[in-house]
Protein backbone atom coordinates (compact mmCIF):
# COMPACT_ATOMS: atom_id res chain seq x y z
CA UNK A 1 0.00 0.00 0.00
CA UNK A 2 1.27 3.44 -1.04
CA UNK A 3 1.78 5.64 2.02
CA UNK A 4 0.49 8.96 1.69
CA UNK A 5 1.82 12.26 2.31
CA UNK A 6 -0.70 13.81 4.13
CA UNK A 7 -2.74 12.61 6.94
CA UNK A 8 -6.14 14.91 7.67
CA UNK A 9 -7.25 14.03 11.36
CA UNK A 10 -10.24 15.38 12.13
CA UNK A 11 -11.61 14.54 15.50
CA UNK A 12 -15.52 14.82 16.18
CA UNK A 13 -18.11 14.87 18.95
CA UNK A 14 -22.18 15.66 17.83
CA UNK A 15 -21.40 17.82 15.82
CA UNK A 16 -22.99 16.12 12.21
CA UNK A 17 -24.35 19.24 11.03
CA UNK A 18 -20.90 20.42 10.54
CA UNK A 19 -18.72 17.59 9.75
CA UNK A 20 -20.22 17.71 6.67
CA UNK A 21 -18.88 20.80 5.67
CA UNK A 22 -15.31 20.06 6.94
CA UNK A 23 -14.53 16.58 5.51
CA UNK A 24 -16.10 17.84 2.30
CA UNK A 25 -13.20 20.45 2.04
CA UNK A 26 -10.65 18.12 2.63
CA UNK A 27 -12.20 15.72 -0.21
CA UNK A 28 -12.17 18.24 -2.32
CA UNK A 29 -8.04 19.09 -2.18
CA UNK A 30 -6.57 20.16 -5.45
CA UNK A 31 -3.51 17.61 -4.29
CA UNK A 32 -5.34 14.38 -3.60
CA UNK A 33 -2.37 11.85 -2.02
CA UNK A 34 -3.77 12.02 1.22
CA UNK A 35 -6.03 10.03 3.58
CA UNK A 36 -8.66 11.50 5.72
CA UNK A 37 -9.08 10.28 9.30
CA UNK A 38 -12.30 10.70 11.07
CA UNK A 39 -12.34 9.64 15.07
CA UNK A 40 -15.90 9.97 16.39
CA UNK A 41 -15.56 10.67 19.85
CA UNK A 42 -18.43 8.65 20.95
CA UNK A 43 -21.53 10.73 19.10
CA UNK A 44 -25.09 10.28 19.48
CA UNK A 45 -26.00 12.07 16.82
CA UNK A 46 -26.21 11.37 13.19
CA UNK A 47 -22.27 11.58 12.84
CA UNK A 48 -22.42 7.51 11.64
CA UNK A 49 -25.30 7.63 9.01
CA UNK A 50 -23.56 10.99 7.47
CA UNK A 51 -19.98 8.86 7.40
CA UNK A 52 -21.67 5.43 5.78
CA UNK A 53 -23.16 7.43 2.65
CA UNK A 54 -19.59 8.77 2.09
CA UNK A 55 -17.47 6.12 -0.36
CA UNK A 56 -14.41 7.57 -0.70
CA UNK A 57 -11.00 4.97 -0.09
CA UNK A 58 -9.27 7.69 1.83
CA UNK A 59 -11.27 8.04 4.77
CA UNK A 60 -10.97 6.09 7.88
CA UNK A 61 -13.53 6.42 10.49
CA UNK A 62 -12.70 5.67 14.09
CA UNK A 63 -15.77 5.30 16.66
CA UNK A 64 -14.35 5.50 20.17
CA UNK A 65 -16.21 5.99 23.54
CA UNK A 66 -17.10 9.55 24.32
CA UNK A 67 -13.08 10.62 26.18
CA UNK A 68 -12.27 14.30 24.88
CA UNK A 69 -10.50 15.47 21.85
CA UNK A 70 -6.94 14.86 23.00
CA UNK A 71 -7.99 11.14 23.16
CA UNK A 72 -9.39 11.69 20.03
CA UNK A 73 -6.90 13.91 18.23
CA UNK A 74 -4.03 10.92 19.73
CA UNK A 75 -6.29 8.40 18.35
CA UNK A 76 -6.03 9.90 14.81
CA UNK A 77 -2.12 9.93 14.97
CA UNK A 78 -1.63 6.63 16.24
CA UNK A 79 -3.71 5.53 13.00
CA UNK A 80 -1.91 7.95 10.51
CA UNK A 81 0.33 6.83 8.16
CA UNK A 82 0.94 10.20 6.00
CA UNK A 83 4.50 11.96 6.40
CA UNK A 84 2.96 14.95 7.89
CA UNK A 85 0.00 15.00 9.77
CA UNK A 86 -2.79 18.19 9.68
CA UNK A 87 -5.35 18.50 11.93
CA UNK A 88 -9.20 19.85 11.00
CA UNK A 89 -11.37 20.84 13.89
CA UNK A 90 -14.92 19.98 12.85
CA UNK A 91 -16.33 23.52 12.56
CA UNK A 92 -13.42 24.36 10.37
CA UNK A 93 -12.50 23.73 6.60
CA UNK A 94 -9.80 23.96 4.23
CA UNK A 95 -9.69 26.16 1.13
CA UNK A 96 -9.45 23.74 -2.19
CA UNK A 97 -6.11 24.58 -2.30
CA UNK A 98 -4.46 24.28 0.99
CA UNK A 99 -2.90 20.87 1.09
CA UNK A 100 -0.97 21.85 -2.42
CA UNK A 101 0.47 24.81 -0.84
CA UNK A 102 1.54 23.63 1.85
CA UNK A 103 3.21 20.41 0.00
CA UNK A 104 5.10 23.25 -2.42
CA UNK A 105 6.05 24.77 1.12
CA UNK A 106 7.52 21.50 2.31
CA UNK A 107 9.45 20.89 -0.58
CA UNK A 108 10.88 24.47 -0.51
CA UNK A 109 12.15 24.07 3.28
CA UNK A 110 12.63 20.38 4.07
CA UNK A 111 14.76 21.05 6.79
CA UNK A 112 11.13 22.49 8.75
CA UNK A 113 8.62 19.95 10.66
CA UNK A 114 5.62 22.38 11.31
CA UNK A 115 3.85 24.64 9.12
CA UNK A 116 1.05 26.55 9.71
CA UNK A 117 -1.41 29.00 7.76
CA UNK A 118 -3.12 31.95 7.80
CA UNK A 119 -6.69 31.67 8.51
CA UNK A 120 -10.59 33.61 8.08
CA UNK A 121 -12.74 33.61 11.08
CA UNK A 122 -16.26 33.74 10.39
CA UNK A 123 -18.75 34.45 13.63
CA UNK A 124 -22.58 34.14 12.78
CA UNK A 125 -22.11 33.53 9.23
CA UNK A 126 -19.70 37.13 8.44
CA UNK A 127 -16.30 37.60 8.45
CA UNK A 128 -14.65 39.12 11.32
CA UNK A 129 -10.64 40.23 12.24
CA UNK A 130 -8.26 38.89 14.46
CA UNK A 131 -6.60 41.46 17.32
CA UNK A 132 -3.04 42.61 16.43
CA UNK A 133 -1.91 40.00 18.90
CA UNK A 134 -3.53 37.20 17.28
CA UNK A 135 -0.62 37.70 14.25
CA UNK A 136 0.85 34.22 13.17
CA UNK A 137 4.43 34.05 14.11
CA UNK A 138 6.89 32.60 11.95
CA UNK A 139 10.60 31.32 13.28
CA UNK A 140 11.29 30.63 16.30
CA UNK A 141 7.68 31.00 17.83
CA UNK A 142 8.33 29.71 21.58
CA UNK A 143 7.92 32.92 22.97
CA UNK A 144 5.05 33.86 21.31
CA UNK A 145 3.91 30.39 22.28
CA UNK A 146 3.96 31.20 25.92
CA UNK A 147 2.49 34.31 25.89
CA UNK A 148 -0.46 33.08 23.90
CA UNK A 149 -1.89 29.73 21.99
CA UNK A 150 -0.46 31.18 18.92
CA UNK A 151 -0.77 28.76 16.38
CA UNK A 152 -4.13 27.46 15.31
CA UNK A 153 -4.45 23.67 15.23
CA UNK A 154 -6.99 23.65 12.39
CA UNK A 155 -3.91 25.70 10.19
CA UNK A 156 -1.18 23.21 11.17
CA UNK A 157 0.73 20.65 8.98
CA UNK A 158 3.38 18.69 11.57
CA UNK A 159 5.93 15.83 10.22
CA UNK A 160 4.99 12.99 11.70
CA UNK A 161 7.98 11.54 13.01
CA UNK A 162 7.90 14.79 15.64
CA UNK A 163 5.45 13.02 17.63
CA UNK A 164 7.78 10.75 18.09
CA UNK A 165 10.06 13.19 19.88
CA UNK A 166 7.73 15.18 21.76
CA UNK A 167 4.78 13.00 22.77
CA UNK A 168 0.71 13.40 21.56
CA UNK A 169 -1.78 16.13 23.23
CA UNK A 170 -1.65 15.28 27.00
CA UNK A 171 -4.80 13.53 27.91
CA UNK A 172 -5.05 14.39 31.45
CA UNK A 173 -5.29 18.26 30.55
CA UNK A 174 -9.14 19.26 31.56
CA UNK A 175 -8.19 22.63 28.93
CA UNK A 176 -5.60 24.12 26.58
CA UNK A 177 -4.46 20.61 25.24
CA UNK A 178 -3.27 22.34 22.36
CA UNK A 179 -1.42 25.49 24.14
CA UNK A 180 0.60 22.77 26.01
CA UNK A 181 1.91 21.24 22.75
CA UNK A 182 2.56 24.11 21.36
CA UNK A 183 5.02 24.97 23.92
CA UNK A 184 6.55 21.53 23.60
CA UNK A 185 7.08 21.93 20.40
CA UNK A 186 8.33 24.90 19.68
CA UNK A 187 11.06 25.12 22.43
CA UNK A 188 12.60 22.23 19.98
CA UNK A 189 11.64 23.48 16.42
CA UNK A 190 11.22 26.74 14.34
CA UNK A 191 8.13 27.07 12.60
CA UNK A 192 7.12 27.91 9.23
CA UNK A 193 4.22 30.19 8.40
CA UNK A 194 2.60 30.26 5.15
CA UNK A 195 1.29 33.88 4.62
CA UNK A 196 -1.69 32.64 2.72
CA UNK A 197 -5.39 32.14 3.79
CA UNK A 198 -6.09 28.41 3.61
CA UNK A 199 -8.03 28.22 6.73
CA UNK A 200 -11.45 29.02 7.45
CA UNK A 201 -12.51 28.88 11.32
CA UNK A 202 -16.89 29.65 12.54
CA UNK A 203 -15.83 31.00 16.10
CA UNK A 204 -18.19 31.46 18.27
CA UNK A 205 -19.70 27.78 17.98
CA UNK A 206 -20.56 26.33 21.13
CA UNK A 207 -18.55 23.16 21.65
CA UNK A 208 -18.82 19.60 22.15
CA UNK A 209 -16.01 18.70 23.10
CA UNK A 210 -15.39 19.11 27.10
CA UNK A 211 -11.83 19.79 26.70
CA UNK A 212 -11.87 21.13 23.52
CA UNK A 213 -10.07 24.94 23.06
Amino acid sequence: MTTPFFSVIIPTYNRANFLAKALSSVLAQDFQDFEVIVVDDGSTDATKDYINTITDNRLIYIYQPHQGVSFARNRGVKKASGEFICFLDSDDWFKKEKLKVICDYIKKYPQIKIFHTEEIWYRNGSRFNPKLYHKKPDGDVFTNAVRLCSISISTAAIKRELFETIGRFDESLPACEDYDFWLRATVKYPVKLIPKYLTLKEGGIATSFPNNS
